[in-house]
């Protein structure tokens, strides 16, 4: 069993993300491939920090929404209206380092505080507290997947403290997990005119996968246009190829591993990771040496 175990946030789409951990079954990290284990849903951060204490695994990936300012996007709570974590992630800290050495209440500064920044009842903050003190113990790796957490160093070292863990790694850019269908070419059109050509919108970025050697059978190439939507989340993306019930031996090429029977129902399609950094003019997926080098470590 794999030593790795996902969690996935309250995201648009987490049909997408679970797709792709369970047909490639790897992350890629800044020192290569892990393989991963179960998948995990969370609501919240109390309901993460409970599920992340009874795991067993010494790699938790977290996916969320992220933030270069605010941090992972979770909701604090159940009953909160909050969700930046990074805003209240060094006071979480220090109460933990309390929760370590003594016995504290409901009215202690700290708490109080503490409650009117998340939204919580004071209980509720003391318990978490208390789940982060106990999850320090662990000595977890945490590889965050959430856009530009990664480009703040300050508050990457600001989760590594929280969680006492042994690194923290996250994108210093956008990050998002596209569908790739890939259709013919339209009438008038062919793979070799599109190579050539440019996209229809300065927001989107093409790449034209056809070097022979990607050792795709008889080297059919493939096309993936993203575009960029609205600065943040939103993106769609379309793709291209001649053949494309060959796409999942795309997908094996793109990401390490596709569990997807070449000649089985659906593989005409896959899930890919991107990292899109908005002040270059393409973008990177985990075959890309570029991809890693995207990602940020404490």
């Amino acid at each position: 069993m794999a030593d790795t175990v996902v969690f996935i946030g309250n995201l648009q789409r987490t049909d997408l993300i679970k797709e792709f951990y369970q047909k490639c079954g790897l992350e890629t990290t800044k020192s290569g491939k892990i393989g991963v284990g179960d998948i995990v849903s969370f609501t919240d951060l109390e309901d993460l920090i409970s599920k992340m204490l009874k795991r067993s695994e010494s790699t938790h990936i977290l996916i969320s929404h992220g933030n270069i300012n605010n941090g992972l996007l979770i909701k604090f709570g159940k009953s909160s209206q909050f969700n930046a974590t990074g805003l209240i992630i060094k006071e979480l800290s220090a109460l933990a380092d309390l929760a370590q050495k003594t016995i504290f209440g409901t009215q202690t500064p700290a708490v109080v505080n503490l409650a009117s920044m998340m939204g919580l009842k004071a209980e509720a903050v003391i318990n978490l507290a208390k789940n982060i003190a106990d999850l320090r113990l662990k000595k977890i790796r945490l590889e965050i997947r959430g856009c530009n957490v990664g480009a703040n160093p300050t508050l990457l070292q600001a989760y590594k403290t929280a969680f006492n863990a042994s690194s923290v790694t996250a994108p210093s850019a956008r990050m998002f997990y596209l569908r790739i269908a890939p259709h013919k070419p339209r009438a008038g059109k062919t793979m070799g005119g599109l190579t050539a050509e440019s996209p229809t919108t300065s927001r989107t970025r093409r790449r034209n996968f056809f070097d022979p050697s990607y050792r795709i059978a008889n080297q059919e190439p493939l096309i993936i246009d993203v575009r960029d939507i609205d600065g943040h989340s939103s993106v769609d993306s379309e793709s291209f190829m001649n053949i494309p019930s060959y796409a999942a031996r795309w997908a094996k090429e793109l990401c390490g591993e596709w569990r997807q029977a070449p000649q089985g129902i659906g593989n005409d399609r896959f899930v890919l990771p991107v990292i899109w950094d908005d002040n270059e003019s393409s973008y990177h997926v985990p075959l890309d040496d570029s991809y890693k080098q995207k990602l940020a470590t404490v």
